[in-house]
C-alpha cells in the first residue's frame, strides 16, 4: 500500500513537476516578486494597465510561414512574413467606435448646453 498525499495523482505533485513549474525547497515556486521588495503604486497601475490592454495584442501583425515553392519540396527552408488581416480590420473598428463615442458626447454636451431636456 502506498501512502498517498493528498487526492492528486503522483505526476500531479509539486515534488514531481519538471520544468517552470519545478518545485523547490519548502514546496513553493520562488519568484523575483517574493525576494524584491515592492516597487509600489507605479509597479500595481503599469500592471492593471498592461493586463487590461494584453487581449488588444490579437490586433497586431503576426509572423506566418510561407512555403518556398508552390509544391513545398524546395532545399530552401521556409520563409516567413507578417499577416497584417486582423490589424487591418482593427484599424477601421477602432475608428468607427472612436467617431460612435465621440458622437454620443457631443449629442449630450449639445443637450445639455442648449436646455432643451427643460422646456
Amino acid at each position: 500500500m502506498q501512502h498517498s498525499t493528498g487526492p492528486l495523482p503522483d505526476s500531479r505533485r509539486a515534488s514531481n513537476r519538471t520544468g517552470k513549474d519545478r518545485a523547490v525547497a519548502g514546496g513553493l515556486p520562488s519568484s523575483k516578486a517574493d525576494s524584491e521588495p515592492s516597487h509600489g503604486l507605479g509597479w500595481a497601475a503599469s500592471h492593471i494597465i498592461r493586463s487590461f490592454l494584453s487581449p488588444l495584442a490579437v490586433f497586431l501583425p503576426s509572423h506566418v510561414l510561407v512555403a518556398a515553392s508552390a509544391t513545398g519540396d524546395s532545399l530552401m527552408p521556409t520563409r516567413t512574413r507578417k499577416d497584417w488581416g486582423l490589424t487591418f480590420i482593427g484599424m477601421p473598428l477602432f475608428a468607427h467606435m472612436l467617431a460612435s463615442g465621440i458622437f454620443q458626447l457631443k449629442y449630450t454636451l449639445s443637450i445639455s448646453t442648449t436646455g432643451l431636456l427643460n422646456s
